[in-house]
């Protein structure tokens, strides 16, 4: 069921396909692609903030892949719902808030969470990235 959701949004699940959005689909919104790629329906309210692209280099400037930033607001149902589903997809902590998975040099997910105080809405921050 989730393959069949993920890919009716320009997603997919199979082993070396782009498994982020369809950069080309202009009708996605970014709720409904942080939705769609960790399957959380509680992070339907998340307010986008920002996307940014980024072309990615070595030390001696070569460029090697390009990524994506999405920035949302996300009250703590959201941010709960997804640090619990990260682990499905199989993500790994790497820092207090800071989730990673990795495809080999194929592509890369990094989830960086910053928690507010007394229950204020928080961001959230998911980077795409592809490697040639």
């Amino acid at each position: 069921m989730k393959a069949i959701a993920l890919s009716l949004l320009g997603l997919s699940l199979l082993p070396g396909s782009c498994f982020g959005p369809d950069p080309n689909d202009p009708i996605q919104r970014a709720s409904e692609r942080l939705v769609a790629r960790f399957d959380v329906p509680s992070c339907s309210n998340a307010k986008p903030l920002r996307g940014a692209g980024e072309r990615l280099r070595d030390e001696n400037g070569k460029a090697y892949g390009s990524g994506m930033t999405w920035s949302y607001v996300a009250d703590d149902a959201c941010l709960a719902a997804l640090e619990a589903e990260l682990g499905a997809f199989g993500f790994v902590e790497m820092d207090a808030e800071t989730y990673f998975l990795e495809a080999g040099e194929l592509w890369s997910d990094e989830v960086r969470f910053g928690r507010a105080a007394n229950g204020r809405p928080g961001n959230l921050h998911w980077k795409y990235s592809t490697f040639r």
